[in-house]
């Protein structure tokens, strides 16, 4: 067997005569009729092949199969000795696994060798040669110097990207994504094409490679590469369509790959998804880092994005997130706090090392910040390196009776303090910083660098479910009303005094239990606590009992779980216990997305809409002739209806409410 560029020779001059052939050639199955076989026979020109009884004669008139393993092109041989005028024997030809058609061979009516010329026939997969005449005048046939050129195979070999789990192959959209196809035999500088078809949010988008050819090495490898990001329909797309306010989670994009080779006319195509490298698709984690290069902000790495940490420092729909060690900044500064001593006329009053400490907000996928209103879309809570913090408020005996301190005057100060030892701390009201003690601040935002170590662990002590409680909520629309329950045993010395709720939405107290009173910013949060002030605390919500009549209303009907606290109160040592921690169903704004309702035209003729949103929050109607230009008509506070008295002059008009963020002059709140 000789090779001679593509084309293989097989004239079996390199096999001992009496062979029995089978696979002795690489490629190449040569086989007979049940019980028969081909062997190598010496011949006056050389050794050729024939056929014959297992065990027995050699006769050359039994059926001889051959099997390619690749299709091939071009296949020629000689029969030896094909003697009688007329059908000598006949060829069955399969292309591409399939029978396709029967040729004879008519016999020279005397002595030679008769060349066979298949080369019309493509993709030839087997070759039957049969009914070979059995005549005394013919003597049987033989068969020698076969030649064919092997069509290359194609498949893809190998897929690599910045990221692989398992059978995943994961990317954003400004990655390098390499893919290589391996034909075979191999050859050098045959045209490989490739073509990429985008899967999920990336179907039907134009412009990725299609049909572009890269040259196979030495080897006979196809290398290609391609970056999502390099078509510009694709980044268009991601930062109009993608970079938008929305709380459900992103769709992974994915991406089919196809390499083709023609021969001959024939295309060899292979396909990713048709190997075993598995898929190229988004993972979470980078399903959630496109959301930052959508919005056309830096790209946090791989290792800052970890699994969700839970409701607390999460607020994105995925199950990972950004954090540069939320928790160990948490625990710090609840730990600085708990340190604190407060100065109350000339009586220093020790923060209880059961105060807590609630985190109103932490991590925020970029499209979420977007729908709550952020302005800042490069905000370090998108990046896991910010909180938003509440004090707690908690009891102290002042002259004799138990008194809540302060919220603004006494803890707000204290745990602004504590803050800053993580980082920048401010106080805000809402995204808009406000002094230090002011009463309209409802949280104290704190960030820091990158750079800390990535620990992620919770420190038990930062959150404390010391005391057996819990709460329970029922929603009807805008209405929520919670009841608390004591689950401490009947021994137990620990009264429930106070119940802090985290709330996202404008609301109103609409009930406190008989015995207590609440303070509130009627957007942040609600503090309920007992005002019974001397023993035996009136009111206390004492172990094994609960009480109802928490309630608020909200215009926003929406929720989420957002943390609550219960406080407790010792009677014996007349000073504060532990506290309970977790989340609640509370109203919460999920979007500022308006809808647009009761389309029509008013009795006058005029084009009219409903617009819906936040209550009491700003929107802006604009217009536009083409979809890209946009102008202002009228700003004003949802829910309100909007007529155009000039809709029907001019040409075709598209309207938009566009949300208007609270000012804010936070540096990336």
């Amino acid at each position: 067997m000789h090779s001679f560029a593509e084309s293989v020779f097989i004239g079996f001059d390199d096999l001992p005569s009496g062979t029995l052939l089978t696979s002795q050639y690489p490629g190449v199955i040569f086989s007979s009729s049940q019980g028969c076989a081909n062997y190598v026979y010496s011949f006056s020109t050389g050794n050729i092949i024939c056929t014959g009884p297992i065990g027995g004669s050699i006769d050359c008139v039994r059926d001889t199969y051959i099997d390619f393993t690749s299709p091939v092109n071009n296949l020629t041989f000689f029969a030896i000795e094909p003697n009688v005028a007329g059908v000598d024997a006949q060829f069955r030809i399969f292309q591409n696994n399939t029978y396709t058609t029967t040729i004879d061979l008519i016999g020279l009516g005397g002595a030679g060798n008769e060349f066979v010329d298949l080369s019309a026939y493509a993709h030839i997969t087997r070759l039957e040669i049969v009914n070979i005449l059995q005549s005394p005048l013919e003597n049987g046939i033989g068969w020698d110097s076969f030649s064919f050129t092997p069509v290359p195979t194609l498949s893809i070999s190998s897929l690599q990207t910045p990221s692989t789990t398992g059978n995943l192959h994961s990317f954003i959209a400004t990655d390098t994504i390499t893919l290589q196809a391996k034909v075979n035999p191999p050859n050098q500088g045959m045209a490989v094409k490739w073509t990429v078809m985008g899967i999920g949010p990336a179907g039907g988008i134009s412009g990725f490679p299609r049909d572009q050819i890269q040259n196979t090495d030495g080897g006979g490898v196809s290398t290609f590469t391609f970056s999502p990001s390099d078509n510009p329909a694709f980044v268009t797309n991601r930062r109009t369509t993608w970079a938008t306010a929305s709380t459900a989670a992103n769709d992974p994009i994915g991406f089919e790959v196809i390499a083709e080779l023609d021969s001959n006319g024939q295309s060899n195509k292979s396909s990713l998804s048709a190997t075993n490298l598995g898929s190229l698709l988004q993972d979470q984690t980078d399903t959630l880092r496109e959301e930052y290069y959508d919005f056309n902000v830096p790209v946090p790495s791989r290792n800052v994005i970890v699994p969700s940490l839970g409701a607390t420092y999460n607020e994105s729909p995925y199950s990972v997130q950004a954090s540069v060690d939320l928790p160990g900044h948490y625990s710090a500064i609840l730990s600085a706090y708990r340190s604190s001593t407060l100065i109350i006329g000339t009586q220093s009053i020790p923060i209880p090392s059961t105060a807590n400490v609630v985190i109103s907000s932490a991590f925020r996928n970029p499209r979420r910040n977007l729908a709550i209103g952020s302005v800042h879309p490069n905000s370090k809570h998108t990046v896991g390196q910010a909180l938003d913090l509440q004090p707690v408020p908690t009891f102290a005996v002042i002259d004799g009776v138990r008194t809540m301190l302060d919220l603004h005057d006494d803890f707000y100060p204290a745990l602004a303090t504590a803050a800053a030892t993580q980082g920048t701390a401010i106080a805000e009201q809402g995204a808009v910083p406000v002094s230090i003690g002011d009463i309209h601040e409802n949280h104290i935002h704190v960030q820091w660098l990158a750079g800390t170590p990535q620990a992620n662990s919770i420190v038990a002590a930062a959150i404390q479910n010391a005391i057996q409680s819990h709460a329970a909520a029922l929603i009807l629309g805008g209405d929520f009303s919670y009841t608390v329950f004591n689950d401490e045993p009947a021994n137990s010395s620990f009264q429930l005094n106070a119940f802090h709720l985290v709330v996202n939405a404008p609301f109103s107290v609409t009930s406190s239990p008989a015995g207590w009173s609440f303070v509130t910013d009627n957007f942040s949060y609600v503090d309920w606590f007992c005002s019974s002030g001397v023993a035996p605390y009136m009111g206390d919500i004492a172990p094994g009992t609960s009480m109802q009549g928490f309630s608020i209303h909200s215009q926003v009907s929406t929720s989420a779980s957002l943390s609550f606290v219960m406080s407790s109160w010792n009677p014996g040592t007349a000073s504060s216990g532990p506290g309970y921690m977790d989340t609640i169903a509370s109203p919460s704004i999920t979007t500022v997305v308006p809808q647009l309702t009761n389309i029509g035209l008013s009795s006058g003729r005029d084009f009219q809409f409903s617009v819906s949103g936040i209550p009491g929050y700003s929107y802006t109607i604009q217009y536009s002739s083409d979809l890209i230009n946009w102008a202002p008509i009228l700003t004003t506070v949802a829910p309100f209806n909007f007529i155009d008295p000039n809709s029907a002059v001019g040409p075709s008009t598209f309207y938009r409410a566009v949300f208007v963020p609270q000012p804010s002059t936070a540096p990336d709140d």
